[in-house]
């Protein structure tokens, strides 16, 4: 969907596409060893060099620029389909760049076009005696402030907002920052005129971004709602809600905002209550209620406009009731209807259409002590879901996103109990099957992943485990030059 002046439907931003060379002429840079017990590092996969991003004085070539040259006259960056990943650890940001097979021939300069694709293609291959790295993982500039259980939100300036959050303490956070993928840098934007932690993200077609409910910094409810203006960078009041949430399920239905469900209080047990946004006359009101209260359920706007959500915890007597039900909103007459069931219950699963058009749940916890390992698609026609592979081990917090060939990179997230994990993957779901990439610095969950115009996914923020328990990431400036790696067969 393209940008216009209707504010009561989403777009798709736009942004110039970038295209990185490298020289073939010039040898591979060495492999270092990997330190041993170094957490990430993978047999025959050493750790890359850390490079000090400090700002360059005097005028000076930025780090960015440094870094892009380095890489590019050690041969570090690939084009035919080469991946450069780059990642932002919770106080910074992950970045995977995999690069098209249709780039212009080794040696041209980099260009631009005008094109606004936010999904990225991928390519695996190479040998040792001509390497073409696949998946090499950097660590990238830090976030100015950590946080987790924020939103991340692509512009239509080709920047991502990243905005609130929970700090280290579990308190919300008002402050926004941007991430420029031209410089690879976080900069502080306006704040937002309330913390939130646990909120939701809604884009309008003229670019503005709609900030609804969420926890404030001591941990009460919000029923207030904000837009963001990233022509003046402006937080402005609208609205608010009814009902006090978080944990809600947000949409764009008939050029509406539906929120739904999420929880009344920290611990507490999930709404059924559903209200309706009118982004022209700026005002909320009612809608009918969901066939069941639910709070961290998947959401998704199908094809023909109606809004899906699924699964969840109704939190009902008093402990957590994970939900494999599943519903479907109808815009012409405001009404929840029930359709058929996930295949397993599924709380905080990731949605998203598949490039057929189609929407997937994936991953998500089954029960407070176990995650999920499958994905489903739902046949809007049939009202039904399907099984469509299994990822090579159970999420729950992870972050995903659609590559341009259709493949999925998945990060992260919890494999049960708790229990945080380092390990990416990639998934075919046309073979139904995963392939490893390296691992992230560290284990990470509740990030967001972001899709750049050039291709590029950057995962920012999110937990990690800290000594004595869970903590946040620093924001330390560093970044590792790529791994050569060899890709694994399929593990699924």
């Amino acid at each position: 969907m393209t940008d216009s002046k209707d504010t009561t439907t989403p777009g798709q931003p736009r942004s110039p596409q970038r295209s990185y060379r490298t020289r073939p002429d010039v040898p591979a840079a060495p492999k270092a060893a990997p330190t041993p017990g170094q957490r990430g590092a993978s047999p025959g996969m050493p750790e890359g060099k850390i490079e000090d991003l400090t700002p360059e004085p005097s005028g000076g070539p930025s780090p960015w620029q440094r870094l892009v040259k380095a890489a590019m006259d050690h041969e570090l960056l690939a084009s035919g389909g080469a991946i450069m990943l780059v990642l932002v650890v919770v106080g910074g940001a992950l970045w995977f760049h995999p690069f098209s097979s249709s780039e212009p021939a080794a040696g041209a300069t980099p260009s631009s076009s005008a094109t606004a694709s936010v999904e990225p293609s991928a390519s695996a291959g190479g040998t040792e005696s001509q390497p073409a790295p696949a998946g090499p993982m950097r660590v990238a500039a830090s976030l100015k402030e950590a946080r987790t259980h924020h939103t991340a939100t692509l512009l239509n300036t080709g920047k991502v907002l990243i905005a609130g959050g929970c700090d280290a303490a579990g308190r919300g956070l008002k402050s926004t920052e941007l991430f420029d993928p031209d410089t690879g840098s976080f900069t502080p934007a306006a704040s937002m005129n309330y913390a939130r932690c646990r909120h939701t993200a809604t884009v309008f077609s003229d670019g503005r971004v709609m900030m609804i409910g969420g926890l404030d910094e001591q941990g009460r409810p919000l029923s207030s709602a904000e837009l963001y203006d990233p022509a003046t960078d402006t937080f402005t009041e609208t609205d608010s809600m009814t009902t006090a949430r978080f944990d809600h399920s947000t949409l764009i239905v008939a050029g509406q905002v539906l929120v739904a469900g999420g929880r009344l209080a920290p611990g507490g047990a999930a709404t059924i209550t559903a209200e309706i946004y009118d982004a022209k006359a700026g005002k909320f009101s009612m809608a009918n209620p969901m066939t069941v209260p639910r709070a961290g359920a998947g959401s998704i706007t199908l094809k023909d406009g109606r809004g899906l959500i699924g699964g969840g915890d109704s939190f009902t007597g008093g402990k957590s009731t994970y939900l494999a039900s599943a519903e479907i909103f109808d815009p012409n007459n405001r009404v929840f209807v029930a359709v058929g069931n996930l295949t397993t219950p599924r709380f905080n699963p990731v949605v998203l259409t598949h490039p057929s058009g189609v929407a997937m749940f994936i991953g998500g916890a089954a029960s407070p002590t176990s995650t999920v390992a499958t994905m489903e698609i739902f046949d809007p026609t049939k009202g039904t879901f399907t099984e469509a592979g299994n990822m090579a081990q159970p999420r729950e917090g992870e972050a995903i996103a659609f590559l341009k060939d259709g493949r999925l990179l998945i990060t992260g997230g919890r494999t049960g109990e708790g229990v945080m994990t380092e390990t990416a993957e990639i998934c075919d779901l046309a073979t139904r099957t995963c392939k490893p990439v390296p691992s992230l610095p560290e284990p990470r969950a509740d990030h967001t992943a972001t899709l750049l115009p050039d291709g590029a996914v950057i995962l920012v923020g999110g937990s990690t485990v800290g000594e004595g328990g869970t903590a946040w990431a620093s924001a330390s400036n560093r970044i590792f030059l790529p791994w050569r790696l060899e890709t694994p067969g399929p593990t699924s």
